[in-house]
């Protein structure tokens, strides 16, 4: 598909004459067969619109899209079917204006059913669905009609779970396929992951139109109010972790490190979440240097002074925020800070109940209620790290075992701070959260019924599959 120089005028409101509003201007690319390219952009950049011109939807007002015989189909789960007709013909529908014979749609239906699990429904009008029942029908119809092109609009993380599951499985098989793929989103994990090539949008015009990693890091670096354009080496990270680990016990290690700076106990989850929808930046010096200054006396050591944080700051090449609970958020995390990395302590389901009663361990409503909450915090970062966020899993056991500091140089990597040498003041911390560890596994023993219950309980499938892909 060719595009040259394209351009797109709204009409401004109904008034005669207006000039309009300028969605796209001079617009030029080529996408060849089979290329995975990704469109970024604020909102209002025309990133949608785009997409129309490329399927056919809108003519552009000037210029020309040429798609060389292919078929195309949009994937959006805001694309509109006509509310007045069953979901049957609305796949039949679009199945003829793809190319495909009315008995060739027809033929898809019974696969579209069984994905989507709309069952009789799918004869009623579409204006009786509710907003799930709607985005499965959009989404299910698109990925079985296989175009030469898909064009994808911002389909990720809706819905409910186990739609979510299917369709990133689908989402999944369709990035790395042949079908040529041009996907919009806001996840730039997800085009880091899958896409070769990224066009930047703003106003209309390409800003940049390059390798993926590239154009990511110098959007990202804009948006952040560095206009260069060059893309920063600083890492940026929010720390968390599973019931039963010790976050705030890694940030401290990670703190004995000259080039990382993790603020510790600065805010609890629901000013994190007040804070993450104003926009706040937490990565900004002033707050690292406020945090300091406000640290109570009692704490010494724990925060360094506000001089000391301001250097420290300037220097490091990670930064970061500890979150405690972040998996109840972590869908805007990945949403609102794309640039930032994620690391999360993991930890085994025994850990709950090293946690809940050391003296007398049983499996009671309390520790059945966090290990609920351990299942789900699994399951969210398992989800947000399929759909292409950058999540990092530590394990707790390899991180506080005898392995203990060739795990922690491989996560100083990961995160891009220096391995040349693990600090003696790092090594001190690893060395006495190992013997604290082995102390309390030498104490701790569990009734054979309490394990029958955790290991009947646990999401363990999921554990295994974090901790194999944990450093």
């Amino acid at each position: 598909m060719q595009l040259t120089n394209v351009s797109v005028n709204y009409r401004e409101r109904a008034r005669v004459g207006s000039a309009g509003v300028s969605a796209l201007t001079d617009v030029s690319f080529r996408v060849d067969p089979g290329e995975k390219l990704g469109i970024i952009g604020a909102n209002g950049a025309g990133k949608s619109t785009l997409l129309r011109v490329m399927a056919g939807v809108i003519r552009p007002n000037a210029g020309d899209c040429d798609a060389e015989g292919m078929s195309t189909s949009v994937l959006s789960l805001s694309a509109g079917f006509d509310p007045e007709l069953s979901g049957t013909r609305n796949i039949v529908m679009h199945g003829m204006l793809m190319g495909l014979t009315k008995q060739e749609a027809a033929e898809r239906i019974p696969a579209i059913v069984e994905a989507s699990g709309l069952g009789e429904a799918i004869h009623r009008r579409t204006s009786t669905y509710s907003t799930g029942m709607r985005a499965r029908l959009c989404f299910w119809t698109a990925m079985n009609l296989t175009p030469d092109l898909m064009l994808i609009d911002e389909v990720f993380a809706v819905g409910d779970a186990e739609f979510r599951r299917k369709s990133q499985e689908a989402m999944e098989g369709l990035l790395t396929s042949n079908t040529g793929v041009v996907l919009v989103s806001h996840n730039v994990g997800v085009m880091r992951r899958f896409c070769d090539r990224v066009i930047w949008l703003d106003q209309g015009r390409i800003v940049r139109d390059g390798a993926s990693r590239d154009t990511i890091e110098a959007y990202i670096a804009a948006s952040a109010g560095d206009t260069t354009g060059q893309p920063t080496e600083r890492k940026a990270v929010f720390l968390s972790g599973a019931p039963g680990t010790r976050p705030s016990a890694l940030a401290h290690l990670l703190n004995g490190q000259p080039d990382v700076m993790l603020g510790i106990d600065r805010c609890r989850l629901a000013q994190f979440r007040e804070e993450l929808d104003q926009g706040v930046d937490f990565f900004a010096p002033c707050r690292f240097a406020a945090w300091a200054d406000r640290t109570p006396k009692s704490l010494a050591g724990q925060a360094p002074s506000p001089e000391t944080a301001k250097a420290r700051f300037k220097r490091a090449q990670v930064i970061g925020e500890v979150v405690p609970r972040l998996h109840r958020c972590v869908t805007s995390v990945a949403c609102k800070q794309p640039a930032a990395a994620i690391v999360f302590l993991l930890s085994g389901p025994l850990e709950v109940l090293h946690r809940a009663d050391s003296q007398q361990p049983q499996f009671d409503d309390a520790a059945q209620k966090t290990l609920r909450e351990w299942n789900a915090s699994l399951a969210q970062m398992d989800r947000v790290r399929s759909e292409g966020t950058e999540v990092v899993c530590v394990s707790s056991e390899r991180l506080f075992g005898a392995d203990g500091e060739e795990v922690f140089e491989r996560l100083l990597g990961r995160l891009g701070a220096s391995t040349r040498r693990v600090t003696g003041k790092a090594k001190g911390r690893l060395l006495a959260a190992q013997k604290r560890r082995k102390a309390q596994r030498e104490q701790f023993m569990l009734p054979e019924e309490v394990l029958a219950e955790v290991h009947r309980e646990a999401d363990l499938e999921r554990f295994h599959r974090l901790l194999a892909a944990s450093v």
